[in-house]
């Protein structure tokens, strides 16, 4: 499954404001901590000249329209990743 965004009334009220929303695919557990961690620890090759994200929104349970939520080792693993980057 690639739903990597599909909130786009979060990427309205962002981009509004000068925020910028930056998809992170899913997988079978919500989340894929792997693709987050490629994202996060190799930001300024990826993504130069912008700033590095402060946020991380996702939906942990339930999530629309996968109906996936995350199990003990991917939030485990997310929270790992959040924890290295200062979240």
């Amino acid at each position: 499954l690639n739903f990597a965004f599909s909130t786009s009334q979060l990427s309205q009220w962002t981009g509004g404001r000068g925020l910028y929303v930056e998809p992170v695919t899913l997988g079978e557990r919500g989340i894929n901590p792997e693709a987050l961690a490629e994202l996060l620890d190799n930001w300024t090759i990826l993504r130069p000249g912008r700033r590095f994200p402060k946020a991380l929104f996702t939906i942990p349970a339930f999530h629309n329209p996968t109906c996936g939520s995350l199990n003990t080792a991917t939030a485990s693993a997310v929270y790992a990743i959040a924890c290295k980057h200062n979240y």
